[in-house]
Order: C-alpha cells, then sequence, then structure tokens
C-alpha cells in the first residue's frame, strides 16, 4: 500500500488498543499521533502519499503526525491543536496544505534533502530546522507564520529559498529574522525590528541588485543580493534592518568600509549619504540601519549613493583668449590623471578628494577639450565660509566644469538643499555664487559665472575678458587669496615666479606647475608676451602697484 487517504467524517485515535489494529494493517507505514496527551497510537506511512481527504477531520491534538518520504496532501480538515507534523527521510518531500494551518512543523530529514511547498503554508506555532543541511524552497508559493509564529535552529545550511516569486511572511511582525537566500547556495537572512506601526511583513531574497529593481543589468557597486519587502497595510513602518551577505556575495571593488541600505523607488534606487556606514562581520558580513518605507532594498557603495546635479561655466584668465582657453596642457600631456588639490594642501571637506580620471578623456579635442582640473566648493546656505562638501572636476575650452567622466554634469553626494557655489583653482583668485542656489538630485542646476560681475559674491570679483565675458583672476602663483607684484616674497606672485626660476632669465619647459600663470606647460619671465609668464602678470594687474583680492 502505497497511500492512507482518511475519508470517514471524523477520526479520532483513542487507545493502545487501535494503535495494534494500525499497525497490523499498516505494516510499515507511521502516522503518530497524541490525543490531548493521553493515549498514543501510530500508523506507519513510509513511501507513500499521506492524504486527508476532503470530508475527513483529522484530530491530532497536543500529539506528533510523523512523514518519512511521502508527499503530504491535506484536502480534508486538519485540526492542528497544538500538535507537530514532523517530516523526515531521505528524499525531496511534497507539502500540499489546501487551506489547512499547521501548528508546528519539524524537518528532521537526511542532510542535502528538501521540503517543496506546492501552496501556501501557514504555520502557527514554530518551524523547526531540526536536522542538518534541510532547505524549504518555496516554489513560488507563500509560507506565512502566524502571529505567535518562530523560525528555529536556521542557519546557511538550514533555510528557506525564495528564488521565486513566494515569500516568507510574518504576522504582526515585531522582532523577527528571516532566514531566505535566492537559492541553495546562497544565503542572505535579514532581520527586522519594527518601531512603528506592526503590520504583516513579507520578504523574498533576490539574486542580485538590479538597475530596475526585479529587471535589468546588475549593479556594479552593491551587494549581489536583494530583498522584497511587503506590508499589508502601506505606509506607517519604521524598521530597523539588519542584512547579511557573504564575501562571495560581493563585486570586485566593493567597498563594504563605506555602504549602506538603499531602496528602489520612483524608477532609480535611492541612497542618501547619510545611510552610509561601515559593515561588521567577517564574512558574513552585516549591515544595520533604520529604513522609513519598504520595497526592494539593497546594499550599496559609494557610486550609487544620491547626488545632486550642477552645471557650472566659468574662465580662466591666465589661458584665455578671444572667447576661449587654451588647452596646452592636455596637447602637451600634462593634466594628472589624480586632482592636483589635496596635494597642494587644498583642504577637503564630505567626500572629496582623490578623484582620477581615464585617459581617454584627455583624448577629446575641440571646444569640450580638457584645459585642466578645477575645485569646486559647496558651502553653508547660512554661512558662506563653512565648506560643506567638494569636489574635483575638469574645466573645458569654452568653461564648461564637467565631471571627471568629462562630459557629465559634476555630481555631489548631499541632500537637496540651498548652497553657495564656489569654484577654486590652483593659480587663480576664487569665486562663489552671491546667493545661495537651490540644488537637488530631482533637477538640474546650472549657473553661469561668465555672463557678467553680479554673478559672484563681492566687488570688482572677476576679471573682465572683454566682449561681455567675465571669469577668474589668473596670475595666483603663491595660492593665497590676491594677486600682486610688489610686497614682500612670501606674498609677491612676481617674486615667487623669479624663486621657481632661480632668476628672470631661467625657463621651465613642459612642467605643470603654478607660476605656469598662460598655462601654456612652459614657466619663463622674458620673451614676447605671448610666452612670457610676467607679461601675463602685468597684463592681469593692469599695473605692477595694483593689488587683485580675491572675494570668497
Amino acid at each position: 500500500m502505497k497511500a492512507i487517504a482518511f475519508n470517514a467524517h471524523i477520526c479520532y485515535f483513542h487507545s493502545a488498543m487501535l494503535n495494534k489494529i494500525f499497525q497490523a494493517i499498516f505494516s510499515d507505514k507511521v502516522l503518530c499521533i497524541l490525543i490531548a496527551g493521553l493515549f498514543a497510537t501510530s500508523i506507519m506511512c513510509a513511501q507513500g502519499n499521506f492524504q486527508i481527504n476532503a470530508g475527513t477531520h483529522l484530530v491530532a491534538d497536543d500529539g506528533m503526525i510523523v512523514i518519512d518520504n511521502s508527499h503530504v496532501t491535506i484536502q480534508g480538515n486538519l485540526n492542528a491543536g497544538n500538535s507537530t507534523i514532523k517530516l523526515t527521510g531521505d528524499n525531496d518531500i511534497q507539502l500540499s496544505s489546501n487551506g489547512s494551518t499547521i501548528n508546528d512543523l519539524t524537518i528532521d530529514k537526511t542532510s542535502g534533502t528538501k521540503l517543496l511547498l506546492v501552496d501556501e503554508t501557514v504555520i502557527n506555532g514554530f518551524l523547526d530546522f531540526d536536522g542538518d543541511n534541510n532547505l524549504i524552497d518555496l516554489n513560488g508559493n507563500d509560507l506565512v507564520m502566524g502571529i505567535q509564529g518562530l523560525i528555529l535552529d536556521f542557519d546557511n545550511n538550514d533555510f528557506i529559498i525564495t528564488g521565486d516569486a513566494g515569500k516568507v511572511i510574518k504576522r504582526n511582525m515585531t522582532n523577527f529574522t528571516f532566514p531566505v537566500g535566492y537559492n541553495e547556495n546562497t544565503y542572505n537572512p535579514i532581520a527586522l525590528t519594527e518601531t512603528g506601526t506592526i503590520d504583516t511583513i513579507g520578504v523574498r531574497c533576490l539574486e542580485n541588485t538590479l538597475a530596475d529593481g526585479t529587471t535589468g543589468s546588475i549593479v556594479s557597486d552593491a551587494v549581489m543580493a536583494s530583498w522584497l519587502l511587503t506590508e499589508d497595510v502601506p505606509g506607517g513602518s519604521s524598521i530597523n534592518l539588519t542584512a547579511q551577505w557573504e564575501l562571495t556575495d560581493e563585486p570586485p571593488g566593493f567597498d563594504r568600509s563605506d555602504c549602506g541600505f538603499m531602496t528602489y523607488r520612483n524608477g532609480n534606487w535611492d541612497l542618501p549619504v547619510t545611510n552610509m556606514s561601515a559593515s561588521n562581520g567577517n564574512s558574513p558580513y552585516s549591515l544595520t540601519e533604520p529604513i522609513d518605507s519598504l520595497g526592494i532594498i539593497a546594499i550599496g557603495g559609494e557610486a550609487m549613493i544620491n547626488r545632486i546635479q550642477l552645471a557650472c561655466r566659468t574662465f580662466l584668465q591666465g589661458p584665455y583668449s578671444f572667447g576661449t582657453m587654451t588647452d596646452q596642457l592636455r596637447l602637451k600631456s600634462l593634466v594628472p590623471l589624480t586632482e592636483p588639490y589635496s596635494a597642494l594642501g587644498y583642504t577637503q571637506q564630505g567626500r572629496g578628494g582623490g578623484e582620477t580620471i581615464n585617459p581617454s578623456v584627455l583624448s577629446v579635442t575641440g571646444d569640450d577639450a580638457i584645459t585642466d582640473w578645477i575645485f569646486l566648493e559647496l558651502r553653508d546656505k547660512n554661512n558662506p565660509a563653512a565648506v560643506l562638501e567638494t569636489r574635483s572636476a575638469l574645466i573645458q575650452k569654452d568653461g564648461d566644469i564637467v565631471d571627471i567622466d568629462g562630459t557629465s554634469e559634476v555630481g555631489f553626494p548631499v541632500l537637496d538643499d540651498d548652497y553657495f557655489i564656489a569654484i577654486r583653482h590652483r593659480n587663480h583668485l576664487g569665486i562663489r555664487t552671491a546667493t545661495a542656489q537651490n540644488l537637488s538630485e530631482e533637477f538640474l542646476t546650472f549657473y553661469d559665472f561668465t555672463l557678467g560681475p553680479a554673478q559672484a559674491n563681492g566687488t570688482n570679483p572677476m576679471a573682465d575678458l572683454g566682449s561681455g565675458v567675465w571669469g577668474m583672476y589668473g596670475g595666483n602663483t603663491t595660492g593665497d587669496t590676491f594677486v600682486r607684484a610688489t610686497g614682500p616674497p612670501t606674498i609677491n606672485d612676481y617674486s615667487n615666479l623669479l624663486n621657481y626660476l632661480g632668476g628672470p632669465t631661467g625657463i621651465f619647459l613642459d612642467v605643470y606647475t603654478s607660476q605656469d600663470i598662460n598655462m601654456d606647460g612652459n614657466v619663463r619671465a622674458t620673451g614676447p608676451p605671448t610666452i612670457n609668464d610676467y607679461s601675463r602678470l602685468l597684463n592681469i594687474l593692469g599695473l605692477p602697484t595694483n593689488i587683485i583680492f580675491g572675494q570668497l
């Protein structure tokens, strides 16, 4: 006999006598039931289909049903009571609950076997991974843990596979660990603590972090796992979330010391810079942070941080001539691949510093050719002296300031707000906006300093380059806050130039230095005005005795 079907209107097992009778009839199939803690009865069911047919009322109060290598099908009414269904054996086993609720479910099968759900399964009590290397495959179905439901003895060998559409659901969740993985080779549990409105929460582990949430290309700077979190009543949840991953879940170059939870919403991954922190542990690693909304959650790196987008335009007076700037430094391969400002002692704030470019960026010609590196600052809207974030970027021949890819607007990893925008250069006087500008991730802010002196803060803040074009004052070889050719050598730009040359007749060719006032890659104080840095300094000053003060 390969199946046991209970067809009576109601089946009760009352005595040890019935035990002997059923053992005689079903000699090698076991069903163990404890009735109200008084009598024990067992029916052996080893290799067949354990089926409770429609119309059957199986009462297993305070008892245990042991199923060994059978397909469990509940078509009738299972009165779970305080009973336990225990699954054993050395093969995968299927469970069809057909709407019946299970009290406790224990899996104690041979290592390497699975329980496959055929439909939604509800467990009111505990789900216990009592064996070793036992997995539950949701197989596209939900596993629902009741209000008092608990999952016990889970680890990286005993967990729930959510590779299809099914979720692990916890009713009235307050504090619960979801031991999930996308497949049998991945284990990425998450623990949730509800500090807001208690709700029913569902969790599904996804294979990767994808550009469009559940579709698209794999995100290169994120842990290669994500989680779909659902709630019965949208809104109200405020959750502390702990997620776990292994070293093998990390893409090349992922920095686990600088990562944070991000949520896919409105068609984009949302990762505020305030979420960034360091992970804990050592493969497995974990991250714990509060989240204020559910959806698809993943762990992103620095490249995934939300950024406001800023497009600026200015000119550098030193290399400017007739509506454009020269790109002699680029043509001579003198523009460094790493930003120069950290080495020059500029103070970096936030995530600024260490920006690098691909050599291909310097192969672009024409108006979009790179003239040099530029230094940007976002300053406090209430205190323009306070620098909040810095970023080294690139300035093109036509004055456009672009990010390190050579084409994009500059992204700042800051929250949407009003900021003063400041621009500095290694041998020009800095400028900043006259008023704080609204910057947002949602829209591009464009600011053009070249339109007139009112675009910048202060009195006489920029150089008149002719034809209604304005730009940053050049000649600041010392990197201080003014341009001058008089006074002590420590503040005198001409003295600094002569000191670099070793004398008025010295010449340095093919160099990248602040003393190169006209930015042609050579430093000299002799020769025609077009190549003479001292002549360029005098042209900027107007008179040798003039002093130009910065207006930052």
